[in-house]
């Protein structure tokens, strides 16, 4: 008898969730790491292209993660998701926040952008949603899941409530709520950050006479991982005979720049410049809650029935003059390119732990790739246009 439980325990597979964070353009940054990861335990493979969606039970994705997300859960190839971040960037993101305001003559250019967007968002998501139209059509939640069977979790704020709102796929036969709700609505609900994008409003797929307001659900988990986790536990539980079965988190982050400010003791009276009229405290939340999630995951896991391996690749240090190039609304040639040759070089790092580090983690994110299916889109990826 013993024997038998010991062997159920062996061959149960891993619940496994990709989760990942906001971070506007710097959403590139993780579709290139994911590509980039993708072809390199290919050639592993007989460089078949991997189906990186079919790689997981559970993927969550918070505001330009969430668009990653849907990709991912529909099919589309992560090069293709790549394409689409380098052509409709610099279309979404026209009017970036100037971010040098220390100087003079950028001082004056933050408060003309002050004053072009006084009454309204800098940027607007029109081109996001044609650009995305061809592939998300008028698909729901509903039929995202029908479609390939991955679970999916998109944070948003309902701002008729203040109150952090989490759209889930009907994977949980006990969360129906979100069925209806179309997926192009629950991906702009969730990236509308304050200041950058219009708030979203959205028509109750329950009540035609009623709608809902959203914003970026960044504001409240920025880095999804939380909620992976706790959908994780959730699924598990709910599924005979898999109570203790083992999860695995991979946690991506979009490469932000290093955090911290050097304040002398006199200079401590910050007012509007200072904050850069509110975009210096959203980044300061959207970080300071990020790091703050994923240390919770992290000493969170090891007190679980069952095993719980969080694996959070590290991302390279981007250098002084890499880090004004990679700001979330900032889309412009160099930034693409410093934010590719970060990705390309993370990617490499990680793929080398993951052949030889003899940690969990990294045994657990290499097997994740070595069980990806393929993709069921015709060819390989040798010879396909490099990203």
């Amino acid at each position: 008898m013993l024997e038998k439980i010991l062997k159920s325990k062996k061959t149960l597979k891993p619940y496994r969730v990709l989760t990942i964070d906001g971070g506007g353009m710097r959403g590139l940054y993780t579709a290139i790491l994911l590509d980039t990861l993708a072809r390199r335990f290919s050639e592993q493979r007989n460089n078949e292209m991997l189906d990186v969606g079919k790689g997981f039970d559970l993927i969550v994705g918070t505001s330009t993660g969430a668009i990653i997300a849907i990709l991912l859960v529909l099919g589309v190839p992560t090069h293709e998701i790549v394409r689409l971040y380098r052509e409709l960037g610099p279309k979404i993101f026209r009017d970036p926040i100037p971010n040098n305001y220390l100087q003079v003559e950028r001082s004056l250019a933050l408060w003309r952008w002050v004053w072009r967007n006084w009454k309204k968002a800098a940027n607007n998501t029109e081109p996001l949603s044609q650009g995305l139209n061809h592939i998300l059509h008028d698909l729901t939640m509903e039929q995202a899941y029908a479609k390939r069977s991955i679970a999916l979790c998109v944070p948003a704020v309902n701002m008729s409530t203040h109150r952090g709102v989490v759209f889930r796929t009907p994977h949980n036969i006990y969360r129906k709520r979100d069925a209806d709700y179309k997926l192009i609505d629950v991906l702009i609900a969730s990236i509308s950050a304050p200041m950058l994008f219009p708030l979203k409003v959205v028509d109750d797929p329950q009540d035609k006479d009623d709608y809902k307001i959203f914003v970026d659900g960044g504001l409240w988990a920025n880095n999804p991982i939380m909620i992976g986790l706790s959908e994780a536990l959730s699924m598990c539980e709910h599924c005979e005979g898999e109570s203790k079965r083992p999860i695995e988190i991979l946690s991506l982050s979009s490469c932000s720049p290093p955090g911290g400010n050097y304040i002398p003791k006199n200079h401590t009276d910050w007012g509007i410049q200072e904050w850069r009229v509110g975009a210096r405290i959203l980044s300061l939340a959207l970080e300071a809650q990020s790091s703050a999630y994923y240390e919770m995951a992290h000493h969170i896991a090891p007190h679980l029935k069952q095993p719980c391996k969080i694996i959070r690749p590290p991302q390279s240090s981007p250098s002084f003059e890499q880090e004004k190039h990679i700001l979330m609304d900032r889309a412009t040639p160099d930034s693409l390119k410093v934010l590719s040759d970060l990705a390309k070089n993370d990617a490499d790092t990680v793929y080398r732990l993951g052949l030889t580090q003899q940690s969990p983690e990294y045994i657990a994110l290499a097997n994740i790739f070595k069980d990806m299916p393929v993709s069921e889109h015709e060819g390989s990826i040798t010879g396909r246009e490099g990203i």
